[in-house]
């Protein structure tokens, strides 16, 4: 059974609980009291304010389930059906005893079409098992060479044309996660912090802008403590935008400044990871990881939710990139994984539509960072998060592998 279809033999009721509003919902804020919430009202009216939230709708699922109440839940399900989530056969099995034999049938063809495979990307390359974490890449749009971001390994790795993989170490480096290539100043900006997995000593969380003309840093940007920066976006008036997902704070620095500054601190967001800089410097989308994209003024601080002219899954988003008037998605914390288009409206605060382009490949272990390329994106496609402990020990002895890098085009 078609999509389309599906949408068609779905209730009215369900296709408009995730529908666009003709203002902006305001952005809930959410921190970890948020995330400890058990009561079915609570969450229910979590669900309101985060309609495209996978993460939220099976945290009522269960809780409705728990609570003997499994119509609730079988219409939870259903939810999340319509959105494109995709329970594993012995989930749907317990699940389709909530619901009557039309609905179960509905949900067992929605499953079919959720469940599918879309494999659309080739292989570009494969960084050496040396390379130990692999976060993120980008391409100096000038000479075509390949730079890849390491947690464990705490350094960067280039690879110039047809050459091999060679490392470079970063004076004060600390794990390196999200890279961003700035066309104003012709700077790799580096996310450079610390997570579990970092080993050694620690260091201060900042903004590395490395040159890759002389292959130096040749600024670099503090927050003023040991946090750990993910995300980069550099916005086309020369700001940068800087994430910390585990203290949900949003950071940002103007061409001038020598330090970044705090542009929302926590409390707002639960886990802050891909940015986007709206054309215009007056808005910022940035994905929370659990509960979905919000679109952020940056001059006043306050935050809306991004809503969907359809019932979608936004949230497990981590890297997210704007292409013309569209954004590119990675969405690894969802199920399936996979990677999206998201088609917008004028004003940047609504999807059209969303359009799938790749989904559950059989070749990733955790599709992770990347960065737009010709048309194409790059990314990671054999992330290794399992593999490495606190201080960046193997896991149970298992020894790294090498790590994937693959090209997607994008299409018009």
């Amino acid at each position: 059974m078609t999509g389309k279809l599906l949408w068609a033999l779905l209730p009215a009721a369900l296709l408009l609980a995730g529908a666009a509003r003709a203002e902006p919902p305001q952005w809930r804020p959410v921190n970890a009291a948020t995330g400890q919430m058990k009561a079915p009202e609570d969450l229910a009216l979590l669900a309101q304010d985060f309609p495209d939230s996978a993460t939220v709708h099976l945290r009522l699922l269960n809780a409705l389930a728990e609570a003997g109440d499994t119509e609730g839940a079988g219409k939870e399900a259903l939810q999340l059906a319509v959105r494109g989530y995709a329970f594993t056969p012995a989930s749907e099995q317990v699940l389709s005893r909530y619901l009557d034999i039309d609905y179960a049938q509905w949900l067992a063809s929605a499953m079919q079409v959720n469940r599918r495979q879309i494999q659309a990307s080739a292989l570009l390359a494969s960084l050496p098992a040396e390379a130990q974490l692999v976060e993120s890449i980008a391409r100096d749009p000038k000479t075509g060479d390949l730079y890849a971001t390491t947690v464990v390994s705490r350094a960067l790795y280039v690879k110039r044309g047809a050459g091999e993989w060679q490392r470079l170490d970063l004076p004060g480096a600390g794990s390196l996660s999200g890279i961003a290539y700035d066309p104003k100043a012709k700077l790799l900006w580096i996310a450079s912090g610390n997570v579990d997995q970092t080993p050694g000593e620690k260091v201060k969380a900042a903004l590395l802008g490395f040159d890759p003309a002389t292959g130096t840093v040749v600024r670099r940007l503090e927050t003023g403590g040991e946090g750990a920066l993910g995300d980069v976006a550099a916005g086309d008036d020369g700001s940068i935008y800087a994430s910390d997902p585990l203290r949900g704070i949003v950071y940002t620095a103007a061409p001038a400044d020598i330090g970044l500054r705090v542009l929302v601190g926590p409390g707002m967001f639960r886990s802050p990871q891909g940015l986007v800089a709206v054309p215009g410097g007056k808005l910022l989308i940035v994905s929370d990881y659990r509960y979905g994209l919000a679109v952020l003024d940056i001059a006043s601080g306050k935050a809306s939710r991004l809503t969907a002219a359809k019932p979608a899954l936004l949230d497990g988003i981590d890297g997210i990139w704007r292409n013309g008037r569209s954004l590119i998605a990675m969405q690894n914390g969802v199920s399936p994984k996979r990677i999206v288009k998201l088609d917008m409206a004028g004003d940047w605060r609504t999807i059209g539509r969303l359009t799938i382009l790749e989904s559950d490949h059989p070749d990733w272990s955790e599709p992770a960072g990347g960065t737009l390329d010709d048309g194409r994106l790059l990314y990671v496609a054999t992330g290794q998060w399992d593999r490495f402990g606190e201080g960046g020990a193997p896991v149970d002895g298992t020894a790294p592998g090498a790590t994937e890098i693959r090209a997607l085009p994008l299409g018009k």
